[in-house]
């Protein structure tokens, strides 16, 4: 969308043009995936603002409309509503539960867990604080710990917020974590069974209504393949199917089950 939509428009064109030298990187390619993997990126597409020192500004990540596309290059270059504008309030004495939470959440946007995770535990503390604010940092300790594959965190997290207005999110976040772990196993071919443990904790967090249940239950159908389980895994992939019966994706699946790994 952001090609369809907000770099063909024609105001977006114009200031990108005058103020800015964009370039489009594919991280399909080998040098794409470097600099994806230098500046910590987690998901695309990927926006970076980078001076002209080689120094990062600011990002942003997923689609945004033109006029919002606007608002942000105008930050970027009026260093406003950045890292370094919200570090220097914040070390200028300002200490507020708002500032706190901005960046920390420029700190996880960047990768850098641990100053996000130290910010959101200072937002914990702090006295003006709302209910939102508790609810979202404990969510957010949560779900970055799991980001450096601290699963106790996140269990510990789903067991005591049950009642938290971020607990579906952070049940979709581990098992989504699981499934990517899982998947990734499979793929090296490498410790299927614990792999399989982990996709069936990922399945028995979440119900067949959840958009993410097929691909869970795909993980689970390849592993199974992994482990010479054809039958089960055919069973397992049409469960799938008939989830998501559009997907020929899934059906393909089940013709490579079919066959001897």
């Amino acid at each position: 969308m952001l090609d369809a939509q907000t770099f063909t428009d024609k105001n977006v064109v114009e200031i990108s043009n005058e103020k800015l030298i964009p370039i489009k990187i594919d991280t399909d390619s080998e040098y794409g995936m470097e600099l994806f993997q230098k500046y910590n990126g987690h998901a695309l597409p990927l926006i970076l603002f980078i001076n002209k020192d080689n120094n990062e500004i600011d990002r942003f990540y997923g689609y945004l409309p033109p006029y919002e596309f606007i608002i942000k290059i105008e930050n970027a270059l009026n260093n406003t509503n950045s890292l370094s504008d919200y570090l220097g309030k914040y070390n200028g004495g300002n200490h507020s539960a708002e500032l706190i939470k901005l960046l920390a959440n420029k700190y996880s946007d960047k990768g850098e867990h641990d100053k996000a995770i130290s910010l959101f535990n200072e937002l914990l503390i702090s006295s003006n604080q709302s209910k939102n604010d508790n609810e979202y940092a404990k969510y957010a300790i949560a779900t970055l710990e799991l980001k450096k594959h601290n699963t106790e965190a996140i269990k510990q997290y789903l067991k005591k917020n049950t009642e938290s207005s971020f607990y579906e999110t952070a049940i979709n976040d581990y098992a989504s974590y699981l499934n990517r772990n899982a998947w990734k196993m499979a793929e090296l071919d490498s410790s299927l069974n614990d792999a399989l443990d982990k996709i069936n904790t990922g399945l028995s967090l979440i119900d067949d209504t959840n958009q993410s249940y097929p691909y869970l239950l795909d993980t689970k159908a390849e592993i199974l393949w992994k482990l010479n389980k054809n039958k089960e895994a055919i069973k397992i992939i049409e469960e799938a199917i008939i989830l998501d019966s559009k997907s020929n994706y899934y059906k393909e699946q089940k013709i490579k089950f079919s066959t001897n790994n």
